[in-house]
């Protein structure tokens, strides 16, 4: 089962941020429970799917999202941006 999931943080939508901050903030002592939270948000797969897979499997398509112990490089976000012509700068947590 190969998931298709991001390989940066540039392929990480605002959505997906936020829902990651909540996950790091509810699991943070449950490494597998986070890490199949992750798989399933960015996979668009259910919890249920990504616990189907066994734990080399598990263990190879987390290890994918390695990237994400890393903050994104701070001269590649715009700190500044207009949205629905509202501008708008970004906190970086």
């Amino acid at each position: 089962m190969g998931l298709q999931l991001p390989s940066s943080w540039a392929d990480v939508t605002i959505a997906q941020y936020h829902k990651l901050i909540t996950i790091f903030n509810l699991y943070k002592e449950d490494a597998v429970e986070r890490q199949i939270k992750l798989l399933a948000l960015f996979s668009g797969g259910t919890n249920e799917q990504i616990e189907e897979l066994n734990i080399v499997q598990l263990t190879k398509e987390a290890s994918r999202l390695s990237f994400l112990s890393e903050l994104p490089d701070e001269t590649r976000l715009p700190v500044i941006f207009k949205l629905s012509g509202k501008t708008y700068k970004a906190i970086l947590i």
